[in-house]
């Protein structure tokens, strides 16, 4: 990295030379700055890809510098320095655009990482606009607007993002466009749901056992995706909070640490301020999860992008069933449009892959959307009047998963291979829904 500059603004000579000795190594050129003003002074006269800044200087504190260089320097990721005991002013610092934060006493291997995370910056931005579609939401509404200027600002940053939106509207889409576009985008995306796991399960899936794997381990260096955290139990809470904190675990195959650089995004269908109300979810791992809350709209909220997200999921499914993607009426678009979709995106999908099925020249009419009828003749709109979404969903997801079971003659494995899910997913969905 010739010819690299990295400001690092510090009143403590001890970290000034610690963080010089450790920058120069890596093969970058350091400028230092005692205090908020010298920084302002040295940004005006050099172009740096990196600042890192304590968070109490002399004469201000890091958020004012934070504030200042994504004002005037927007191209300049910025990581601050906080004491263990006061995280909080981290968490605020992210939530004003810093790119990450470092604590002390200074781990070398957590701040080698931080720092080769933001020079890459540059280039995930050059390949993210490579790929428009890929790595953004489809739909011009002014809700999506909003939501995709908000993700091109989050890829930058390594905040832990908390994403609350109904079943179905694609909040493990939010989350995969968030790491895809980010600097971890060529290592793992490794996501996990909260709500296909019986609870005795979480803690191997999450932190892994002697014999498998976990998703923290898998993730190293990527991207973690936690669905339903609101599910987690409070033990595995504490392990999970001491995993962001310490940004470490205990790796059961060896009982040595095992070293974590991770970036963690959760989701629920429902705010966790509720959980928090109940006593069911730990305070302390709300605030390190919900840094950046990021709210995903339902579809109902979204009627002018039906057209375009119709078109969109018709070429998906197109390549996955190896055709040419089917061509949809007018007829048939205002009709989903006026359609009132509980399921969301996920409903959508379902509507248009049993019109792919029943059309006839592979062109869709409003006759084949169906959306009169639910499976049992009935009318949708009357069948869901009387039930909760969620009792809705289950249902749904009970004739589904008995579908492939008789497709599959009984068996779990081929049925789970139907339905996109693991075997040990469909098991606890079986019990959870009665249907053993």
């Amino acid at each position: 990295m010739p010819n690299t500059k990295v400001l690092v603004i510090d009143d403590e000579a001890d970290i000034l030379e610690l963080l010089k000795i450790t920058l120069s190594r890596m093969g970058l050129t350091v400028f230092t700055a005692p205090n908020l003003g010298s920084a302002k002074l040295e940004l005006s006269k050099n172009t740096f890809k990196l600042c890192l800044t304590d968070m109490k200087l002399p004469d201000g504190d890091g958020l004012e510098l934070v504030e200042y260089i994504n004002r005037e320097y927007p191209n300049t990721p910025v990581a601050v320095i906080t004491a263990f005991g006061t995280i909080n002013h981290a968490v605020e610092a992210l939530k004003k655009g810093a790119f990450d934060f470092v604590t002390k006493p200074l781990s070398i291997d957590v701040l080698r990482a931080l720092v080769i995370n933001a020079l890459k910056l540059p280039d995930q931005q050059a390949e993210a606009s490579e790929d428009h579609e890929k790595n953004r939401l489809v739909g011009e509404s002014r809700a999506v607007r909003a939501l995709n200027a908000q993700l091109k600002k989050l890829a930058r940053s390594q905040a832990a993002v908390f994403l609350n939106g109904e079943t179905g509207t694609g909040k493990d889409l939010v989350a995969r466009i968030i790491h895809e576009n980010s600097t971890r985008r060529h290592h793992r995306f490794a996501t996990l749901d909260l709500a296909t796991l019986d609870p005795d399960d979480m803690e191997e899936e999450i932190f892994g056992s002697a014999s498998q794997t976990g998703l923290l381990e898998k993730a190293n260096g990527g991207t973690v995706f936690i669905d339903n955290i609101h599910l987690l139990p409070n033990d595995l809470q504490i392990q999970l909070l001491h995993a962001i904190g310490y940004q470490k675990i205990t790796d059961p195959k060896t009982g040595q640490d095992l070293h974590l650089d991770v970036r963690y995004i959760t989701a629920a269908d429902k705010p966790l301020e509720a959980v928090l109300e109940d006593g069911s979810f730990r305070k302390e791992l709300y605030y390190r999860l919900n840094v950046i809350p990021l709210a995903i709209p339902p579809l109902r909220e979204r009627e002018d992008d039906i057209p375009d997200l119709a078109r969109h999921l018709l070429r998906v499914i197109g390549r996955e069933w190896g055709k040419p993607p089917c061509k949809i009426e007018p007829d048939a678009l205002q009709k989903l449009k006026e359609w009132h979709y509980p399921g969301n995106i996920r409903e959508l999908r379902q509507i248009l892959e049993r019109a792919v099925t029943l059309c006839e020249d592979d062109r869709i009419r409003a006759s084949d959307l169906m959306l009169e009828e639910d499976l049992s003749g009935g009318s949708l709109t009357s069948g869901r009047r009387n039930q909760s979404l969620e009792e809705y969903i289950e249902n749904i997801e009970r004739a589904e998963i008995t579908k492939a079971l008789e497709k599959a003659e009984g068996n779990k494995t081929k049925a789970a291979e139907l339905l996109g899910i693991s075997f040990r997913a469909l098991r606890y969905r079986i019990k959870k829904l009665g249907l053993n």
